[in-house]
């Protein structure tokens, strides 16, 4: 009898430390910090690889936009060269040698705008500021996943806590009538079989409070991970805190399919983006056809040289200038201005424009087929959510009912027993019953707010 007591009390505290220890270096300074759901959100939508992404993606389609706005400018372009001349030149015009020792200083600045394109700058602006606007609303969305997904890892650590909990209350039950069956042997009430089944069920509900603080573990690791917090010392680092949950229904907010089929479809920000993208391909339809007319730009420019000679022999004289202009003065008074407008119109390129149109617009198909899909995903998934949600209201309703049943069958059983009027296998079976009605209902409640998250998340609610 004082060892089952000794064996209890060390069991109620080794599980405890257990569980403990598994997170927390036994060198540890300063407890964990933990973190709400709200900074939990936060830390992930500051951290996770998706949202990273896509804040690049939206950088790069700044950038072609940027393009996009400087092809209705003018370009300006400087050149500049410089060469030294030595050697002997023969003249063909006359049969002499010209000699000479030279610098020679050139330079131009030109300017070139489109004054008409065939309207591809145009559709190619168009199309960008689409793009550009598809992709932040694109990254908007990519931040609402990042946020149900936290917030799924989030629910499902305080699913495995409660889990845990309701293990470590099983395992007590059994530890209590292992006392209790040792103590009814010794008395001879009891056979030792009973005994030896009891043990048996004990060692089984250990086991099973083992595996459930594994997952607890397992659960938080992902969690980390996606926080893209899982440093050496993380699992001791951080701890999660636990929100409110809700058992009823909310008829106000979720209590209207139709409604929020509609409210998706109209603020869903993803959807929003494929609208977008279906217009911006519709643009570079437009964008690739300009390759059939015809492009007129205006060029500008001015050009300057400079020569100064060292030396000059021409038929073995010296003609070297008496006098010669600096070559400072000869870049700047020596200024040649050109101004011209040019005309291209390619009658054919070998099926270039053809093609580019022809691909443009299968993209462009393609873009409204995606805009379609993701419209009929949407309705489908509310209208699955919305069913799980009200399936969960149901289960915890029936749940409720059946924990309040098991509970009287186990305390009866359990009473039963005790006096020699039933046998452990009635008792376990209750047990069993009871322990599978908690599991069930904290299931059907923690799904029941994930249920709620998702309709919020695919109503298109920002995080």
């Amino acid at each position: 009898m004082q060892y089952l007591k000794l064996k209890r009390l060390l069991t109620d505290l080794i599980f405890p430390l257990a569980s403990f220890f598994s997170w927390h270096d036994l060198n540890a300074q300063s407890p964990a910090d933990t973190l709400g759901l709200e900074q939990t959100i936060r830390v992930g939508l500051t951290n996770a690889t998706e949202v990273l992404k896509d804040r690049n993606i939206v950088e790069q389609a700044g950038a072609q936009l940027l393009y996009a706005y400087g092809q209705f400018l003018p370009n300006l372009i400087f050149e500049g060269n410089y060469s030294y001349a030595v050697g002997n030149s023969l003249l063909t015009t006359e049969p002499v040698i010209a000699t000479s020792n030279r610098s020679i200083y050139n330079y131009q600045l030109t300017s070139n705008i489109n004054i008409y394109s065939g309207q591809y700058n145009r559709a190619n602006l168009k199309a960008s500021v689409l793009s550009r606007q598809s992709t932040q609303l694109s990254l908007q969305w990519a931040r609402q996943e990042v946020a149900i997904d936290i917030i799924q890892s989030f629910l499902q650590i305080m699913l495995d806590k409660k889990l845990v909990e309701i293990q470590t209350d099983n395992l007590n039950i059994s530890l209590r009538r292992e006392d209790q069956i040792q103590a009814l042997v010794q008395a001879g009430r009891l056979t030792p079989v009973d005994l030896y089944q009891q043990q048996a069920e004990t060692s089984q509900d250990q086991a099973d409070l083992s595996n459930a603080q594994n997952q607890l573990r397992s659960d938080k690791i992902l969690l980390l991970s996606k926080l893209r917090l899982n440093e050496r010392d993380s699992l001791d680092k951080y701890e999660f805190g636990t929100i409110p949950l809700n058992s009823e229904a909310q008829p106000e907010k979720y209590g209207d399919e139709l409604v929020m089929v509609d409210e998706a479809l109209k603020g869903r920000s993803d959807l929003q983006a494929y609208k977008l993208n279906v217009d911006a391909a519709d643009w570079n339809i437009r964008k690739y056809q300009s390759g059939y007319l015809p492009k007129i730009s205006l060029g500008i420019g001015a050009y300057n040289s400079g020569l100064y000679y060292d030396y000059l022999y021409y038929d073995h004289k010296a003609q070297t200038p008496d006098a010669q202009n600096n070559i400072g003065y000869q870049l700047t008074h020596q200024i040649y201005a050109l101004a011209g407008i040019n005309a291209t119109w390619n009658i054919f390129d070998n099926y270039f424009t053809r093609s580019n149109v022809i691909i443009a617009k299968t993209q462009y198909s393609n873009a409204k087929i995606d805009y379609r899909d993701q419209q009929i995903q949407i309705i489908s998934d509310i209208r699955q959510a919305y069913g799980n949600y009200k399936n969960d209201l149901q289960l915890i309703e029936t749940n409720e009912k059946g924990i309040t049943a098991a509970q009287k069958a186990f305390d009866a059983m359990q009473g039963r027993y005790t006096q020699g009027a039933a046998s452990f296998i009635d008792v376990l079976t209750t047990q069993r019953a009871l322990l599978n009605a908690k599991q069930s209902q904290i299931h059907a409640i923690i799904s029941l707010t994930m249920e709620e998250k998702s309709l919020d998340y695919l109503t298109g609610t920002q995080y």
